[in-house]
């Protein structure tokens, strides 16, 4: 027997799709507008008869959709690149903008400078977010000005309202629900990708190249409406002893995060602080949650879910319904940790204790990350953190020397959530994340595309002799005999020149110095043109880009899987490192 639950998610246009009628808001004061109306679907989803009675069978869970947001603003300190033209309905809409500035004293010379150029900005706010909680931003060049490149330029912090929504059309600016600014991040890498970012290319004679005038800012979104974006989960069947039942068993598993709404049809479920980086996997165990309150039936479906664990198909559904009645389900599942019958049973054994907090857990984690032919390697390391009193930390370290650079991502990742201490690592001038770990692996570079500016080099790197990275804002030279490598800002010229050693993190420590004023786009380009010339033979390892055209609803809390791939490499030339 099978039981169907559904999942409502609301469809929402993607950043790109807003983008093609951005400009026929030019003109709009910034009202808000009526509500708009929005195009709901239902998504079915299976549900093994062990989760019968749960909240997920009893309940729509609705609330998967990003919010999007947009705005336009201005982008300063371009290398002359900006435009000193402008549609006049947006020179006007940026006048008054800038207007309110306090120390803006001249707008329309502001607007003249072609230092300066006018954008677009557009964000996805992520379901379930709370109050400063960032994401990212896309920034492309505004329509009708004459703008060729945003590389270098930092956007001046701009209010971005959300988007109102027709079946078929962008309908206005509604209210303020954010706030962005930072420095615009322009990749080099979107010919290389195997999937094109259409926002971030163009086609020349055939040939993709990065358009310049479309960049990101990394986590320069900022959540600044006070109410968090709550989920809801909406009755099959309203009634006032149902809605107080689910909200009780929802604050008795996770106090305060639930709670009941006037109209007896739904209740509001808040993502706790703990799960703000994993909400979905939140929203699993939500729905996993056993409805029945007899102490014997309780009983009788935890085994149900130990034997299914042990030697059923759904695995990964066992593991939640177990999670969901928290520690008394861990007596349980110990004895697992010797008697499981094949690996996937042993894996989500452990990773289950892991969730509790039990440290039985850490030695057979520890296993399942080592080996390199398992699965399971990325999130057994993901799942050492999970661990109290940093009892998964020393074997955590131990991921730096396997071989597959997921892996090895995973647990720098980890580290850096929960013991930053642990992690070498540094930020240079306050913009950049720069980490060195030493691995016995192959060494390669991961660079981060999302959220985060971060750098991190695994293993012992060095740049082969000569070198000549040439841009507009920097120089990077060396002879083929030199000791020390050469690292100029154009702008301050030959005398404030510095060397380094021919290390990559040494030669990115002296591109951030703060006199250069250099970006993280900078040094992700030296990386790139180092790398494209043969003077860096490292893979570069990258951090993969969110999918926007799926951006209308998440895969819900029945699509969630444990064990997911989170990077991508981009040979540039080289292999991939598998």
């Amino acid at each position: 027997m099978r039981t169907m639950v559904r999942f409502v998610r609301k469809a929402v246009l993607p950043a790109a799709a807003l983008v093609a009628v951005a400009g026929a808001m030019v003109g709009c004061k910034g009202d808000a507008p009526p509500p708009a109306e929005r195009l709901e679907t239902i998504h079915q989803v299976e549900v093994p008869e062990f989760l019968v009675d749960t909240i997920g069978e009893k309940s729509l869970i609705s609330g998967f959709e990003w919010t999007p947001v947009m705005s336009y603003g201005l982008v300063y300190g371009l290398a002359n690149t900006g435009s000193t033209v402008h549609p006049p309905g947006l020179r006007e809409r940026m006048v008054k903008e800038l207007s309110q500035y306090p120390e803006v004293t001249d707008p329309e010379r502001i607007l003249s400078d072609p230092s300066t150029a006018v954008v677009q900005i557009s964000g996805l706010i992520p379901p379930g977010a709370v109050e400063d909680e960032r994401f990212d931003l896309v920034v492309r060049v505004a329509d009708g000005t004459q703008a060729t490149s945003l590389e270098g330029g930092r956007l001046k912090g701009v209010d971005l309202r959300r988007i109102g929504q027709t079946r078929s059309a962008v309908v206005g600016f509604g209210m303020v629900l954010a706030r962005g600014e930072g420095a615009i991040f322009v990749s080099p890498f979107a010919r290389q990708e195997r999937r094109a970012v259409a926002d971030e290319e163009i086609i020349e004679d055939g040939v993709r190249r990065v358009d310049p005038r479309v960049g990101r800012i990394l986590g320069g979104g900022r959540l600044t409406a006070a109410e968090p974006r709550t989920y809801q989960l909406t009755l099959l069947e309203p009634s006032a002893r149902m809605a107080d039942q689910i909200v009780r068993q929802i604050n008795a598993r996770f106090p305060g995060s639930a709670r009941g709404r006037p109209d007896l049809k739904s209740v509001s479920v808040r993502v706790p602080q703990e799960y703000g980086h994993e909400k979905e996997h939140f929203l699993r165990i939500v729905t996993s949650i056993y409805l029945v309150e007899s102490p014997d039936k309780r009983e009788q479906r935890m085994r149900d879910l130990v034997d299914e664990l042990r030697s059923g198909q759904d695995k990964v559904s066992a593991m939640y319904g177990l999670l969901a009645f928290g520690q008394p389900s861990a007596i349980l599942l110990e004895p697992l940790l010797k008697e499981a019958d094949d690996e996937s049973s042993l894996y989500y054994s452990a990773l289950s204790l892991a969730r509790l907090g039990r440290v039985s857990s850490a030695k057979v984690l520890r296993e399942f990350m080592l080996k390199e032919d398992s699965p399971y390697q990325a999130e057994a390391a993901r799942a050492l953190a999970y661990l109290p009193n940093g009892a998964g930390l020393p074997y955590l370290q131990g991921a730096f020397d396997v071989e597959k650079p997921n892996v090895r991502i995973a647990a720098y990742q980890a580290l850096v959530r929960v013991a930053p201490d642990r992690v070498p690592r540094k930020i240079l001038g306050q913009k950049v994340e720069l980490g060195h770990v030493p691995s016995k692996g192959q060494p390669f570079i991961f660079i981060s595309r999302q959220l985060i500016p971060r750098i991190v080099v695994f293993g012992d790197v060095q740049l082969d002799l000569p070198v000549l990275v040439d841009s507009p804002q920097f120089l990077v030279t060396a002879r083929p005999h030199d000791d020390l490598v050469t690292v100029m800002s154009k702008r301050l010229g030959a005398e404030a020149a510095v060397q380094a050693e021919p290390r990559v993190e040494s030669v990115v420590t002296a591109l951030m110095i703060e006199a250069f004023d250099l970006s993280y786009s900078d040094v992700v380009m030296f990386l790139d043109r180092a790398h494209r010339q043969g003077s860096l033979k490292a893979p570069l390892v990258l951090e993969p880009l969110v999918d926007e055209s799926r951006m209308g609803g998440a895969s819900g809390a029945g699509g969630v899987t444990p064990g997911g791939e989170v990077q991508t490499v981009v040979p540039g030339g080289l292999n991939p490192v598998e």
